[in-house]
């Protein structure tokens, strides 16, 4: 399989799983889910999975996969019926979870778990690609677990719907992370996944894990954050008449990353309005980071932008309201007021993490 990325539009497949779940609700034929009361906690990081930590809701899921195995077809088209929508998209980072944790624990059996999580799904309310994402996942990590990867998916097909089990059938052919948008990193906690996209990437520091220490710095205070490789930056961004001399200097990166936040809801009445990027760039030399630096500034309405150089790192900073008439939550000032003290945090990950 060899996917290109582009845009991902939310359209007719999440529209049409909207309308079978309230389907579902209106008919009020349902018994009791078996899921459990546990949900992920995004405050906590349980969404990231660049760093996964075992959580009470794993054991719980992984204790309802070993039930769920044992049941016949007839109770498992029961329980489909009876988990929510909501539900299913826990089953959907469940199984995403567990991919990391079988590479860590060199498990096949936590490739199991996931993939009997997505046989558990009522295809029909998702947006089928989620569940393609999670299998490609599996796939890869059964892969990397030594695991029988055919016999992993074969089991978890014969319990799945037959919409699913053609997802599976799917995804299970490819076994390369970058088919499914993401690349391997190492943190404190072993080994995770990072998302990345498919622009040039051959930088001469760890790049990513700059990022995933400035994404961390983020999530402590207003914004949830999260990381990107192998990013390209929009030149949109820089000022109109600088933008061609941007573009030149940006095709001579050795890389970018980018780490996005989503502020969080008790900063404004209107989080979900905002937006919030902040890229970063390894140029060939310092000077031309320096030079990036005097091409930033953003003429759009209610966003601003800040540009700054650390060494040969050019970092770019963007925020404002992505809705017209919803006054931004940060400003030029606000911004600028976050250069020292992200120059201070990358700086000591650059000393300690340089090539």
């Amino acid at each position: 399989m060899n996917r290109k990325r582009g845009t991902v539009v939310l359209g007719q497949e999440l529209a049409d799983a909207r309308k079978a779940e309230a389907a579902r609700t209106a008919a009020g034929l349902r018994g009791r889910s078996p899921m459990p009361q546990l949900r992920y906690d995004e405050d906590s990081g349980d969404f990231n999975l660049e760093s996964v930590v075992r959580r009470p809701i794993d054991e719980e899921l992984r204790a309802l996969m070993n039930d769920f195995r044992q049941w016949d077809p007839g109770k498992r088209d029961d329980a489909r019926q009876n988990i929510s929508m909501d539900e299913f998209y826990t089953l959907i980072h469940f199984a995403k979870r567990s991919a990391v944790l079988a590479m860590n624990e060199g498990s096949p059996e936590r490739c199991e778990d996931g993939l009997a999580a997505l046989a558990l799904i009522d295809e029909s309310r998702i947006d089928p690609r989620d569940a393609a994402w999670a299998a490609g996942l599996l796939s890869y990590a059964a892969r990397a677990t030594a695991g029988d990867r055919k016999q992993l998916f074969d089991r978890a097909i014969g319990m799945s719907t037959v919409g699913m089990g053609e997802i599976l059938r799917g995804s299970g052919r490819s076994t390369e992370l970058s088919d499914w948008g993401y690349a391997e990193v190492r943190t404190k906690n072993g080994l995770g996944l990072i998302r990345s996209d498919w622009a040039p990437y051959e930088p001469s520091v760890e790049l990513s894990a700059i990022a995933l220490v400035v994404a961390d710095w983020l999530s402590k205070g207003r914004y949830k954050a999260h990381a990107t490789i192998a990013v390209e930056v929009p030149e949109i961004w820089f000022s109109e008449k600088f933008r061609g001399a941007a573009q030149a200097a940006l095709r001579r990166a050795r890389g970018a990353v980018s780490i996005s936040g989503k502020l969080r809801e008790r900063f404004s009445d209107e989080a979900s309005s905002q937006m919030f990027i902040h890229w970063l760039v390894e140029l060939p030399s310092e000077r031309e980071s320096e030079q990036l630096v005097t091409y930033s500034g953003c003429g759009l309405s209610g966003r601003f932008s800040v540009g700054y150089s650390y060494r040969c790192l050019f970092g770019l900073l963007v925020a404002g309201s992505v809705v017209s008439g919803v006054a931004p939550y940060e400003s030029q000032d606000s911004l600028a007021s976050l250069v020292q003290p992200l120059k201070a945090l990358i700086g000591e990950a650059w000393s300690q993490r340089q090539v």
